[in-house]
């Protein structure tokens, strides 16, 4: 039997991770980590390169007022992840699940 729960860190040089952490019967734990990837295009085969100190952060969207966000997202890990608009306004059918409030 193992325990699954997901959790969402912010580690003291603001790098945010995602990952899951599994403790099986045993005692062992597991810690999963989803990076994410810009790429270069829809075809998700060509990643984007970054600097060296941007470690696994993911890419960074810059806009100004009044312009149009749209984000292609493929999820290729083995579980279920997501992003947050921070700083952006969106309508709420635009959150991608059904929310009673």
């Amino acid at each position: 039997m193992k325990k699954q729960t997901h959790l969402y860190c912010e580690w003291p040089d603001d790098e945010y991770i995602f990952f899951s952490y599994l403790k099986f019967a045993s005692g062992v734990q597991k810690y999963i980590k989803a990076v994410y990837t810009e790429y270069t295009d829809s075809t998700f085969t060509a990643p984007k390169s970054k600097l060296p100190w941007a470690g696994i952060q993911g890419p960074t969207i810059r806009t100004v007022v009044n312009d149009r966000v749209v984000v292609h997202f493929k999820n290729f890990a083995s579980q279920s992840f997501s992003i947050s608009p921070i700083g952006i306004q969106y309508w709420k059918q635009s959150e991608g699940k059904l929310m009673v409030n």
